[in-house]
């Protein structure tokens, strides 16, 4: 009984918005069938990302596309391709309101976010390293990492990647800040995605601050042959001569007419939850912002026959 409260207050929170219209569609997906109750393994067997709703488009070995390319010429492995742009949004702000040990989240990393105690532990080890400054451009987010106001705060943002190209969220791609837009945070959540992709030969990443990247110098997986770093079309212009010939998307080949700006419409989506998940619990922040970013996925799936 409780799991059926649960659950219709999660459809009526991500569905309803209030009107009768999307209310409507909440009761219309009630009988929805999907989920892993049935596996044999178990609930406790769920991997981390394994809950979320895939992009169609991404390249997914076994799934969308061979195991390996040993079959794909070198000159068409671009076409498997993966692009992720990488950004940060200061409106999702969460209080020091409780604490997870005292009211944890439903997921740990099994969803969009990724595993806590990991990323602490990961954040803690590291908490001495000095945040490089761009000599490109002055960046808010950046240059402002260490002063930015956090009084009262348990996270001043999230930070995200997501698929550049089809605007959806990626499994464990998800993570909150502590202070700005800092490398040491998006670093570790980067790797946390690429973590559930194997077999790509090529990453294209864009973010605003591409040319301060340090990513090659992470551990990464050795299937990936190359990375490519770009500046979203709209930041561009912020950035000096030099680094707009480097960065930019139109004068480099197999990128298509992709502009990176994906996050900034994800973002004018779930920044309507900001004003209620500020008051609540960083376990609960979570859950409601894995439970929009799946019903966004989900819509995204749904409605591609229409767009």
């Amino acid at each position: 009984m409780h799991s059926t409260f649960l659950r219709m207050h999660s459809l009526h929170f991500t569905r309803s918005k209030v009107s009768a219209f999307e209310f409507y569609h909440c009761i219309a997906c009630w009988s929805d069938n999907t989920g892993c109750g049935h596996d044999p393994a178990g609930v406790d067997a769920t991997q981390e990302g394994e809950l979320v709703v895939l992009c169609p488009a991404c390249p997914h070995p076994g799934k969308n596309m061979a195991e390996t390319l040993e079959d794909v010429s070198p000159g068409n492995q671009w076409i498997y391709s993966l692009f992720l742009a990488i950004d940060a949004n200061f409106h999702l702000k969460c209080h020091l309101v409780s604490s997870n040990d005292r009211d944890p989240g439903l997921s740990q990393g099994w969803g969009y976010f990724v595993e806590e105690r990991n990323y602490k532990a990961y954040l803690q080890e590291n908490a001495t390293l000095t945040q490089e400054k761009s000599t490109c451009v002055s960046h808010n987010a950046i240059s402002m990492a260490d002063t930015k106001a956090s009084k009262g705060l348990v996270a001043t943002g999230i930070g995200t990647v997501v698929c550049a190209r089809h605007d959806m969220q990626l499994a464990n791609g998800v993570r909150d800040l502590q202070k700005g837009e800092k490398y040491l945070n998006m670093d570790y959540i980067v790797f946390s995605t690429l973590s559930c992709f194997s077999s790509i030969p090529s990453i294209n990443f864009s973010c605003n601050i591409a040319l301060l990247t340090t990513l090659p110098l992470q551990p990464h997986p050795s299937s990936i042959q190359q990375y490519r770093f770009f500046v979203p079309k709209f930041h561009l212009a912020a950035h000096i001569a030099a680094s707009q010939a480097v960065f930019l998307f139109n004068w480099s080949p197999h990128v298509g007419r992709t502009d990176r700006e994906a996050p900034e419409r994800g973002w004018a989506d779930i920044n309507h939850v900001a004003a209620s998940m500020k008051e609540m619990a960083p376990g609960m922040c979570q859950d409601v912002l894995d439970d929009h970013f799946g019903d966004w996925n989900w819509k995204k799936v749904t409605g591609l026959g229409k767009s």
